[in-house]
């Protein structure tokens, strides 16, 4: 872990407690949380049982099916993503809606976004946008495994498969990933940290050649798990939104499949 930074802030708000996370480094280490305060699945805690936690907060989302992308507004469904999962430690939740939908190609999405500050630091492909105003999108074809896809308000991508476990995760190519397409309302050029002058809006479309489960090449049918995320760990105030609740205490952590919706492809 020597060569993962943490920043002060994280240091500030961690240091006081039991738990302490460490964002992604070289190894996609997305969160180093503490694991002898995380329970298994059905595991009895303080917190309660997280098995009753999951069946009491998923979520279900019927995903339709588009004559083409331009059709999304028209036809895609629209959600808010509006949960704040860790409260306590950061509140301030910015408005986020999604609008999602399908055609026979690509999974597209469209973030609107109003928030205080932003800012796109990384231009690189499969750089640390978490720390920019990011948006998210994870879906798991099955068993443990999903992808995590990840956008700064000026569409670089990241993107990684595997498990929980941070081992066996693995970014994904480069060359595949620049495959997905974006457009925002706020260009493709760096921006520094500033206060935002007014909403921004991120449409992304992710191929289907992209994923290697056949389920996931033609959803169509199909029932998956996912959630959908708003952050911005180095903005001047930090937030952790997601569409389906993440009921689970400490620090913030998306990759925790467990507490993923429903997502229905139709």
């Amino acid at each position: 872990l020597s060569s993962i930074f943490l920043s002060s802030r994280y240091l500030d708000y961690f240091a006081k407690g039991s738990v302490w996370s460490v964002r992604k480094g070289p190894l996609d280490l997305k969160y180093f949380v503490r694991r002898d305060i995380i329970p298994a699945v059905g595991q009895k805690t303080r917190f309660g049982r997280r098995e009753q936690d999951q069946v009491e907060s998923e979520k279900k989302m019927v995903i339709p099916r588009l004559g083409s992308a331009h059709d999304l507004e028209r036809d895609g469904v629209s959600v808010e993503i509006g949960e704040v999962n860790w409260p306590e430690l950061f509140k301030y939740k910015p408005e986020v809606t999604l609008s999602c939908g399908y055609t026979g190609n690509e999974i597209v999405l469209r973030y609107r976004v109003r928030e205080g500050y932003i800012a796109a630091k990384h231009t690189r492909i499969n750089s640390e946008v978490y720390r920019d105003s990011c948006v998210e999108f994870f879906i798991s074809p099955g068993g443990s495994n999903y992808y995590n896809f990840e956008f700064n308000c000026i569409g670089t991508a990241y993107a990684a498969f595997g498990s929980p476990d941070l081992k066996n995760r693995r970014v994904l190519e480069e060359k595949k990933v620049s495959e997905i397409k974006t457009v925002s309302t706020l260009g493709n050029e760096y921006i520094d940290t500033r206060k935002a002058a007014a909403p921004w809006e991120l449409t992304i479309s992710i191929p289907f050649s992209l994923f290697g489960e056949r389920e996931l090449q033609d959803p169509k049918g199909n029932t998956f798990k996912g959630n959908f995320f708003k952050c911005g760990d180095d903005l001047p105030v930090p937030h952790f939104l997601s569409w389906n609740p993440v009921k689970r205490k400490g620090s913030p952590n998306f990759h925790v499949p467990e507490f993923f919706g429903e997502l229905q492809f139709v």
